[in-house]
């Protein structure tokens, strides 16, 4: 757990470093201005910031098994906001020493560190596949009104869904 603590930090690190640089691998300066305004502590007077928010990509075997699983995490308030992909994503992987395709259904989840844990817990036991994909990324910028609403609806606590 320590080492994946410590991956996430140093991504982190990586993308402050570029962004204090203002200067990316492709030596453009155009997404200078949104950085600089995710590090502007002046210009955004919410308690919530990109850095406590996490888009989540979890793959479904299809567009109906990711809405119902969407419709759960949202009513259970783990996830602000669940965003289905219905053009199918052709996805290549090996499975089990084989080379497999598969034609799936892309969800976008929107949600909190906070939360994160107990989001990808209820997503695996809701999940029909033995090893979903699950891959949460940090924000380096968000609209500050946008941030608040997603903090405002994912809960951490444990009685979440009761005061639902």
């Amino acid at each position: 757990m320590s080492g994946e603590v410590d991956y996430t930090n140093r991504i982190q690190d990586a993308l402050r470093a570029k962004a204090n640089s203002k200067r990316f691998a492709c030596g453009c300066l155009r997404c200078a201005p949104a950085l600089d305004f995710a590090r502007d502590d002046n210009a955004n007077n919410s308690t919530m910031n990109a850095d406590d928010a996490l888009l989540v990509f979890a793959t479904f075997p299809d567009a109906e098994k990711a809405r119902e699983v969407g419709r759960t995490l949202v009513s259970e308030r783990l996830a602000a906001c669940v965003n289905i992909l219905t053009a199918p994503v052709d996805s290549i992987y090996t499975w089990q020493g084989k080379i497999e395709a598969a034609s799936e259904t892309l969800a976008l989840l929107k949600t909190t560190r906070a939360v994160y844990r107990k989001l990808e817990a209820r997503l695996r036991a809701l999940h029909p596949y033995e090893v979903p994909e699950i891959i949460a990324l940090p924000l380096a910028a968000g609209l500050p009104a946008y941030l608040q609403w997603v903090a405002a609806n994912c809960d951490a606590a444990d009685d979440a869904q009761a005061r639902g």
